[in-house]
């Protein structure tokens, strides 16, 4: 068992452990920070928790991060970096510049910064994937109301553009790169105009995907 530490502005007790991503001998934790004393708002940004796989024995070290409830983490090969999303205060949709994509440098413990905002995207990130070539892939919600529109973009993190690749979806449950695609998965109840629930495939290049998805029944 190994216990992480909780932030000094957080008062429920519970760090908000969340993706799991092993590299190299280290394990990476997001650590969501949400006070669920105060309707899950972020205490303040979020952290990674580095937990050594060679060493049992061996204290947890922190990368504090600048987003607001980090949801998603990607590392790739080599273990030097993470790229992190964060979704802010999705309940409320409020984008205050304070979660987006950023970049962690593992190798000295620190964030590089947020690249691009939640008021860059326009909405607030949640999926996120990275294929081998460096194309980064990442959801973006947007509420209305009570409802919510998901778009899927490939984003450029010199010039913050966005390149819609699918969407609109009611809710995007995964987002990953497999091999040379793209894989999407649609669920929950489509509303008007959105893409009905399924798995949607297509090429990790930035163009469009498919929009007849793999019944999953």
């Amino acid at each position: 068992f190994v216990s992480l530490s909780v932030a000094a502005a957080d008062t429920d007790n519970n760090p908000d452990a969340s993706q799991l991503v092993g590299c190299g001998d280290s394990l990476y934790v997001v650590l969501q920070d949400l006070d669920r004393n105060k309707t899950y708002k972020p205490a303040g940004p979020g952290r990674l928790a580095k937990i050594s796989l060679a060493d049992a024995g061996a204290p947890v070290s922190y990368i504090q991060l600048a987003g607001e409830n980090p949801t998603a983490l990607v590392i790739p090969a080599g273990c030097t970096e993470a790229y992190v999303g964060s979704s802010g205060d999705q309940l409320g949709a409020t984008l205050a510049g304070r979660s987006g994509l950023e970049v962690v440098d593992l190798m000295t413990g620190t964030t590089r910064g947020l690249q691009i905002k939640d008021a860059d995207l326009g909405g607030n990130l949640s999926g996120l994937d990275r294929s081998s070539t460096g194309s980064v892939f990442a959801n973006v919600s947007v509420k209305t109301g009570t409802t919510y529109n998901n778009t899927v973009y490939k984003l450029d993190l010199q010039t913050k553009a966005k390149t819609p690749v699918l969407g609109p979806i009611s809710y995007v449950a995964g987002l990953r790169v497999l091999e040379q695609n793209l894989v999407v998965l649609s669920a929950g109840m489509a509303g008007a105009g959105q893409l009905k629930a399924g798995v949607y495939v297509g090429a990790a290049t930035g163009a469009a995907l498919p929009t007849t998805p793999l019944d999953v029944g």
